[in-house]
């Protein structure tokens, strides 16, 4: 199954509709959404900052942005 990674973070509006563009796309081709907030994870928040909302075909840690 193919994993889509989000990388988002609270009180984003931009992240939020991301989600809801990548939802139809997701569950069309039975992909699985997984989100991440970079606040959460240090090494995301010092690599993308302000650069959210990040969508990734793949985990974080070997996946390609879209």
């Amino acid at each position: 199954m193919a994993v889509l990674t989000l990388l988002s973070r609270a009180y984003c509006h931009l992240c939020d509709e991301m989600r809801e563009a990548a939802l139809p796309v997701a569950e069309a081709y039975g992909a699985t959404i997984v989100e991440m907030d970079v606040d959460a994870h240090p090494a995301l928040e010092s690599q993308y900052g302000e650069r959210v909302p990040v969508l990734m075909y793949g985990p974080p840690e070997d996946g390609v942005e879209i």
